[in-house]
């Protein structure tokens, strides 16, 4: 749509919008903003339309969607008004691709069928591109489609789109989206395992990307190539094409895409066993992902951490990997929960629109009529949105239930709301709310075979059901079900029953009831399909953050078990079972210890190791049993005569030792002279002792100052020499004055 009255630079500009849209986000959206302006000022609607819509595809990339669905609203309005078909497709093609970013397939469809009905009029219409053809926006329409059949797993429908796409761009030459096209078809063809089409046609895709310098697109061709590899044992080319995707594009535009790189290059490293390059790179990605508040990604690289350092047995690290994953996944569904009402809020907006469009058409009447329901529709949404925000701002399971019973009597005029859950291994639904005009009652259980319950057939069928008049409805008359429900229907005449569902797995329902037939209208019956979305996503985090916690702390009792069986074997490896002092094994290493310590300080080191006198006649006369507690008690007070640097323990036998690390010959001399005096006050009875009447013992003592010409073996020999001369002289301490 060519205006022969707009100045040169105007046309610069536009035509420099045109060519940075996909490619520098930032610089897009100053430009569109400068664009839109100079557009206004010149009173060039089209201009203004255009740059808008660049806007608003710009804010939907960075994931801004209602600050986009608002620039796309003004493009629409515009364009409209102005007749500029092929805009009016473009604005269709970029609201779809917002609803299928936030997973409501549904209504991106509805927006991509209307962008295919306005193809039909695009000859007779006024359009902003001069080579705008039913073919080019067919084509874009058909690759957006597939992405979702692809996404949803319909292979068939996804590969019949692509292949449409690939033919159209082909017929018209259409270079801007033709790369892509071929690109999505090898995509689609490495799902499917066909490895050699996949090869071609994504080569062939990049080919055509790179001249366009489509840089999105040329990310992903790098990242699938080097999945092709992978799976052609090319570790090589796969690793090249790994690195080439991550480091292609370091613009706003790339890092999601880069993020998606890493992660399956660390995927491919872990599977190769270089699991420490990986780690690498999942924490680069995970710097990255937080950097640009990309919560999804956190979760999926902590979740790749985790795992990483669990294969390497670091249960520390795995379980603070595990702890973040926590976090992230509790933060993300916080955003997912948000992205839904932002979905809705969207379609909102969309709808708000379309009627005051209606609006200037109809009769007064049905412009009150219309208002009221508007009113009433935003006011439901603002309380829906308001208890959204509730539910999610917390995972206990009975504060969402309570949350809910509390604030639906709000919007929904009701006399009775129920939820249960299902319980799979009684394989009935447990009722965990029955509010009666806010009275709360318990309810039996409800098996989810019986035929004769609505709630049960609602799980059981993952149906919403609407019953408007009891006594009437289909559903109710038909023979199988027979109505009971364990709330006894209190004379309920209409209801709505809702599964709880997640991925297509029904976990439970909330059910609404009311005394008024005919009760419930379109908007309620969407208002509580919306409240049994936030219901199911609500208490499915509550409950998986429950089994996750469940799980961790699981863990952690393992880790400490552990721990702990590792501390009494060490234990057990070091110390003497009888006396409790450490053995001969834990004395051995103590003495080298200190033995190098000593001899690089310079400082003596004293060694005391005494006996008991005839101790062999004790066993023989009174008991191995009296000789054990003989041998614990004058361990005890050989402890007692010990500080904490000294190591007492049991040589051998009867035989005890202690090392005295920095104490000289004389000190050491009191020390023993200390012990034998603290045994003879036992005075533990002996009469079989050729020495006294009662337990004694014979000490010895050496002390040296370790030297490279000394050894351990001359310092254990000196104080064993010693404590024989003490014996035969029949005396209780005998000091070596030889030394060393």
């Amino acid at each position: 749509m060519c205006n022969s009255s707009i100045n040169s630079n105007l046309r610069s500009l536009l035509d420099e919008l045109e060519r940075i849209k996909f490619n520098d986000l930032s610089r897009t959206l100053e430009l569109s903003n400068e664009t839109y302006f100079q557009c206004k000022m010149q009173q060039y609607p089209a201009g203004m339309c255009f740059s808008l819509l660049v806007k608003g595809n710009c804010l939907s990339f960075l994931g801004k969607y209602s600050d986009a669905i608002h620039s796309l609203s003004q493009a629409i309005n515009l364009a409209i008004e102005n007749n500029i078909c092929d805009l009016q497709i473009l604005i269709n093609i970029a609201i779809g691709n917002i609803f299928s970013d936030l997973s409501n397939y549904e209504e991106g469809f509805s927006f991509y069928n209307s962008a295919v009905k306005l193809c039909s009029k695009l000859s007779n219409s006024t359009n902003y591109y001069s080579n705008s053809c039913y073919e080019i926006y067919y084509c874009k329409v058909c690759n957006n489609m597939a992405e979702i059949y692809k996404i949803l797993g319909d292979l068939d429908n996804a590969s019949r789109l692509y292949n449409q796409a690939v033919e159209l761009d082909i017929k018209t030459n259409y270079k801007g989206t033709l790369g892509v096209s071929i690109a999505n078809l090898g995509s689609l063809n490495l799902l499917k395992g066909n490895l050699y089409e996949a090869k071609k046609q994504i080569l062939k895709g990049l080919e055509i990307t790179k001249a366009n310098n489509f840089s999105i697109a040329i990310t992903e061709c790098y990242t699938n190539l080097a999945m092709i590899y992978e799976k052609e044992h090319n570790e090589d080319k796969a690793k090249l094409y790994f690195q080439k995707a991550m480091n292609f594009s370091e613009n706003s535009s790339g890092v999601f895409y880069k993020l998606g790189a890493i992660i399956n290059y660390s995927k491919f490293l872990k599977k190769h066993g270089d699991i420490a390059l990986a780690i690498d790179n999942l924490i680069s990605a995970l710097n990255i992902a937080e950097t640009n508040n990309l919560l999804e990604k956190c979760n999926s690289v902590c979740k790749e951490l985790a795992n990483c350092y669990e294969e390497l047995n670091d249960i520390e690290k795995s379980n603070k990997y595990y702890r973040l994953y926590f976090k992230f996944d509790s933060e993300l569904k916080v955003l997912s929960n948000s992205q839904i009402l932002t979905s809705i809020e969207i379609k909102l907006k969309l709808d708000t629109l379309e009627s005051e469009r209606q609006k200037l058409i109809k009769k007064n009447d049905d412009y009150r009529k219309h208002s009221e329901m508007l009113l009433e529709s935003s006011r439901k949404m603002k309380i829906l949105s308001e208890l959204g925000q509730k539910l999610t701002s917390t995972q206990n399971l009975d504060e969402i239930i309570d949350i809910l019973s509390s604030n639906i009597s709000e919007f929904m005029n009701i006399h009775n709301f129920s939820l249960a859950l299902y319980d799979k291994d009684k394989d009935c639904l447990i009722f965990k709310c029955n509010n009666t005009n806010g009275s709360n009652s318990e309810l039996p259980l409800v098996q989810l075979n019986n035929n004769r319950s609505l709630s049960a057939y609602c799980v059981r069928a993952n149906k919403f059901i609407v019953i408007n008049d009891f006594d009437k409805d289909p559903l109710v008359l038909n023979e199988t079900i027979n109505i009971y429900e364990p709330n006894g229907m209190h004379g309920f005449q209409s209801a709505i029953y809702c599964p709880l569902l997640i991925d297509g797995y029904s976990f439970g329902m909330i059910s609404i009831y009311s005394h008024i037939k005919n009760r419930f209208n379109t908007l309620d019956i969407e208002t509580m399909r919306a409240l049994a979305s936030y219901a199911a996503i609500a208490i499915n985090n509550s409950l998986k953050s429950s089994y996750l916690k469940i799980e961790i702390a699981n863990k952690e009792k393992i880790q400490k078990d552990l721990e702990k069986v590792n501390y009494e074997l060490k234990y057990l490896s070091e110390n003497d079972f009888l006396t409790k002092l450490s053995n001969r094994r834990k004395f051995n290493s103590t003495l080298l210890i200190e033995w190098q310590n000593c001899l690089q300080k310079k400082c003596p080191l004293s060694i005391i190791i005494f006996d008991v006198d005839n101790f062999k006649e004790l066993n023989d006369n009174y008991g191995h049993l009296v000789g054990d507690k003989c041998l614990a008690k004058i361990a005890s007070v050989f402890k007692d005569c010990m500080n904490d640097t000294y190591t007492p323990s049991r040589f051998g036998g009867d035989e005890f030792i202690a090392i005295l690390p920095g104490i000289s010959k004389d000190k050491a001399i009191q020390i023993g002279k200390k012990i034998s005096s603290a045994v003879k006050a036992l005075k533990i009875e002996h009469a079989f002792s050729k020495t006294d009447n009662i337990v004694t013992i014979s000490v010895g003592v050496a002390s040296v100052i370790p030297t490279e010409s000394t050894s351990i073996d001359e310092l254990l020999k000196s104080a064993d020499t010693a404590m024989y001369k003490s014996k035969m002289a029949r005396e209780k301490l005998f000091n070596s004055t030889k030394g060393l």
